[in-house]
């Protein structure tokens, strides 16, 4: 099967108005982000990136023998939300692939493991955090970089979480 990857927060999806509770206290000594609340609050009523979506129904539409793969960050609890949030807004995929609960480190190298071990040629994929260029790139994977303007101080979560 050929697949191409959308991220879907900061991609299709404007995130901007939850970024900001990620980044709540980041300069707090004892700070960690709080997940949970950034993908809870307000998933529901984030704005579409027109750009990200128009790249996302291209692909869809214009390539048959192609599936469109959703990987996101989001917890999988989201899952159900984020199909609704998907169809309100008549953005078309395969496949989605969700973050589990406990899942914080290297969660879409696992995935693109995964796919690519089931023999899976991966076109490209879209992303907005330049971090995930590397994941991307280290499998021979072309990575297609969607600039979101709020992945900035993406450099604190991994150092927090690291």
């Amino acid at each position: 099967m050929k697949i191409v990857l959308f991220d879907i927060d900061g991609v299709v999806a404007d995130a901007s108005d939850r970024f900001t509770t990620l980044y709540d206290g980041c300069h707090q000594p004892d700070w960690k982000p709080d997940w949970y609340r950034f993908h809870d609050e307000r998933m529901d009523i984030d704005p579409v990136i027109p750009g990200g979506a128009a790249m996302l129904r291209a692909a869809y539409y214009h390539m048959p023998s192609v599936a469109v793969g959703l990987i996101t960050n989001r917890l999988d609890k989201f899952r159900h939300r984020t199909r609704v949030w998907l169809a309100n807004n008549a953005l078309p995929y395969d496949h989605l692939f969700m973050r589990g609960e406990h899942d914080y480190t290297n969660f879409k190298g696992h995935i693109l493991d995964n796919l690519l071990s089931q023999g899976c040629t991966i076109l490209y994929g879209v992303d907005d955090d330049p971090l995930h260029r590397e994941v991307y790139e280290k499998r021979g994977i072309p990575f297609v970089y969607f600039h979101s303007g709020y992945n900035e101080l993406s450099h604190l979560i991994r150092e927090r979480e690291a």
